[in-house]
Protein backbone atom coordinates (compact mmCIF):
# COMPACT_ATOMS: atom_id res chain seq x y z
CA UNK A 1 0.00 0.00 0.00
CA UNK A 2 1.35 3.42 -0.97
CA UNK A 3 1.34 5.90 1.82
CA UNK A 4 0.69 9.46 0.62
CA UNK A 5 1.40 12.55 2.59
CA UNK A 6 1.02 16.25 2.13
CA UNK A 7 2.87 18.92 4.08
CA UNK A 8 1.41 22.43 4.14
CA UNK A 9 3.09 25.56 5.52
CA UNK A 10 1.20 28.84 5.77
CA UNK A 11 2.53 32.27 6.74
CA UNK A 12 -0.25 34.82 7.15
CA UNK A 13 0.78 38.45 7.00
CA UNK A 14 -1.17 41.69 7.07
CA UNK A 15 -1.73 41.83 3.31
CA UNK A 16 -0.61 38.51 1.84
CA UNK A 17 -0.60 34.88 2.97
CA UNK A 18 2.17 32.67 1.60
CA UNK A 19 1.35 28.98 1.19
CA UNK A 20 3.99 26.32 0.43
CA UNK A 21 3.11 22.65 0.15
CA UNK A 22 5.10 19.48 -0.49
CA UNK A 23 3.56 16.19 -1.61
CA UNK A 24 4.82 12.66 -0.89
CA UNK A 25 6.89 12.70 -4.12
CA UNK A 26 8.73 15.86 -3.01
CA UNK A 27 6.98 18.26 -5.39
CA UNK A 28 6.56 21.81 -4.12
CA UNK A 29 3.64 24.13 -4.85
CA UNK A 30 3.66 27.80 -3.84
CA UNK A 31 0.80 30.29 -3.78
CA UNK A 32 0.43 33.85 -2.53
CA UNK A 33 -3.12 34.97 -1.70
CA UNK A 34 -4.61 38.05 -0.09
CA UNK A 35 -4.90 37.58 3.67
CA UNK A 36 -8.55 38.62 3.65
CA UNK A 37 -9.34 35.43 1.71
CA UNK A 38 -10.04 37.03 -1.65
CA UNK A 39 -8.36 36.41 -4.99
CA UNK A 40 -8.24 38.95 -7.80
CA UNK A 41 -8.42 38.92 -11.55
CA UNK A 42 -9.09 41.22 -14.48
CA UNK A 43 -12.00 41.30 -16.90
CA UNK A 44 -10.81 41.05 -20.50
CA UNK A 45 -14.30 41.37 -22.01
CA UNK A 46 -17.87 40.17 -21.66
CA UNK A 47 -20.40 39.25 -24.32
CA UNK A 48 -23.21 39.47 -21.82
CA UNK A 49 -23.38 40.38 -18.16
CA UNK A 50 -23.48 36.73 -17.02
CA UNK A 51 -20.29 35.46 -18.71
CA UNK A 52 -16.91 37.15 -18.36
CA UNK A 53 -13.65 36.33 -20.11
CA UNK A 54 -11.00 36.97 -17.47
CA UNK A 55 -7.27 37.15 -16.95
CA UNK A 56 -6.02 35.30 -13.89
CA UNK A 57 -3.02 33.39 -12.56
CA UNK A 58 -4.73 31.18 -9.99
CA UNK A 59 -3.95 27.69 -11.37
CA UNK A 60 -7.21 26.29 -10.00
CA UNK A 61 -9.37 23.35 -11.05
CA UNK A 62 -12.52 23.78 -13.13
CA UNK A 63 -15.56 24.92 -11.15
CA UNK A 64 -13.74 25.03 -7.80
CA UNK A 65 -15.05 28.61 -7.45
CA UNK A 66 -18.73 27.65 -7.80
CA UNK A 67 -20.67 29.32 -5.00
CA UNK A 68 -18.04 31.97 -4.25
CA UNK A 69 -19.10 35.61 -4.15
CA UNK A 70 -18.03 37.83 -7.07
CA UNK A 71 -17.30 41.49 -6.34
CA UNK A 72 -16.34 44.25 -8.78
CA UNK A 73 -13.53 46.40 -7.38
CA UNK A 74 -14.62 49.83 -6.18
CA UNK A 75 -18.30 49.12 -6.91
CA UNK A 76 -21.20 48.51 -4.55
CA UNK A 77 -23.69 46.00 -5.94
CA UNK A 78 -25.97 43.18 -4.78
CA UNK A 79 -24.39 39.78 -4.12
CA UNK A 80 -23.39 37.88 -7.24
CA UNK A 81 -22.34 34.24 -7.00
CA UNK A 82 -20.11 32.27 -9.35
CA UNK A 83 -21.87 29.43 -11.16
CA UNK A 84 -18.82 28.01 -12.94
CA UNK A 85 -15.26 28.75 -14.01
CA UNK A 86 -13.63 27.05 -17.00
CA UNK A 87 -9.84 27.10 -16.62
CA UNK A 88 -9.24 26.46 -20.34
CA UNK A 89 -11.48 29.18 -21.79
CA UNK A 90 -11.04 31.48 -18.74
CA UNK A 91 -14.80 32.10 -18.72
CA UNK A 92 -16.44 32.91 -15.41
CA UNK A 93 -20.24 32.43 -15.33
CA UNK A 94 -22.34 34.35 -12.81
CA UNK A 95 -25.77 33.68 -11.30
CA UNK A 96 -26.93 37.31 -11.72
CA UNK A 97 -26.06 39.95 -14.30
CA UNK A 98 -23.50 42.62 -13.61
CA UNK A 99 -24.95 45.98 -12.58
CA UNK A 100 -26.19 48.26 -15.36
CA UNK A 101 -24.13 51.26 -14.24
CA UNK A 102 -20.52 50.33 -15.05
CA UNK A 103 -19.12 53.80 -15.80
CA UNK A 104 -15.65 54.18 -14.35
CA UNK A 105 -15.32 50.43 -13.89
CA UNK A 106 -11.81 49.32 -13.26
CA UNK A 107 -11.47 45.99 -15.05
CA UNK A 108 -10.84 44.15 -11.83
CA UNK A 109 -12.70 41.95 -9.42
CA UNK A 110 -12.13 39.80 -6.39
CA UNK A 111 -13.61 36.60 -5.08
Amino acid sequence: MNKKSFELNVDTGGTFTDCISKDSEGNFLRRKVLSNGSIRGSIIHWDNKLELKIKEQWKLENDILAGYTFQLLNKKHPDIKIVSFDTDSKVLKLDKPLPENLEGLKAGFEL
